[in-house]
């Protein structure tokens, strides 16, 4: 799946498919642990690289190394570059994205312990624009990136409700839990209008038809896999 992204090949799952898998749900997964511990450098990496910020290039490599170096957090060394802008000579571009990505980011920590954690996720796709993104994505045929995020938005609203407190420091480490042990909500409904490639199981393909089939992993002894035993012998 990784690749066809890479390849900007739209793809989709159905049934077991993983709602974390696609790209917009993972940013706003990272920004929610990022919210929860802004000390988290491959979270702030992935925000920081994705819309509206667009950090990258040398510029980004120069931060997480003095980072390195200093051994400080990405997260102390942007909030530094704001009040001291002579730490490092960077293009007026990062420092405008640095601007935004700490203004964003302090706002969405100080609501973290006052809102619930939907409300400070939605505040965020209104402030990033990413909300106005996804709706003229759907108004243009493309409606999935905007109903997954609906999905995510279901999740947090079903982990809030089990939990004694919706707020983000309660919900995100239960629903990393929830989404590492597979129980996240099918993220797709396979829909053989879409052009796009369908990601299945053998067992969610059966029954279906497509005038192209690619197998992966199709090699002796890994698919159709061997007979196996019993992994714990049970007594008679």
């Amino acid at each position: 799946c990784r690749s066809l992204d890479a390849l900007g090949v739209a793809w989709r799952t159905g049934g077991s498919g993983r709602l974390a898998a696609h790209p917009e749900v993972r940013d706003l997964l990272a920004f929610l642990r990022l919210v929860v511990d802004p000390g988290s450098g491959t979270d702030l990496y992935q925000v920081a690289t994705g819309a509206p910020y667009g950090l990258g290039g040398t510029d980004l490599t120069a931060i997480m190394e003095h980072a390195r170096r200093r051994h400080r957090t990405p997260w102390q060394v942007i909030t530094e570059l704001v009040d001291q802008p002579g730490l490092l000579r960077l293009s007026e571009a990062t420092r405008a994205g640095i601007r935004r990505l700490v203004t964003d980011m302090t706002a969405a920590i100080a609501a973290s312990h006052e809102q619930p954690v939907a409300a400070v996720l939605y505040g965020h796709l209104r402030t990033t624009g990413r909300y106005a993104s996804l709706v003229a994505r759907a108004e243009a045929g493309d409606d999935g990136p905007l109903r997954r995020v609906a999905q995510l938005f279901e999740l947090l609203r079903d982990q809030g409700t089990l939990l004694t407190d919706a707020r983000a420091a309660i919900v995100v480490p239960h629903l990393r839990a929830l989404l590492d042990a597979g129980a996240d909500p099918a993220a797709d409904d396979l829909d053989p209008d879409i052009d796009a490639v369908a990601v299945l199981t053998v067992q969610k393909a059966r029954g279906l038809e497509f005038p192209v089939v690619y197998l992966a992993g199709l090699a002796e002894g890994r698919f159709p896999a061997r007979a196996r035993r019993d992994r714990f012998a049970l007594p008679e």
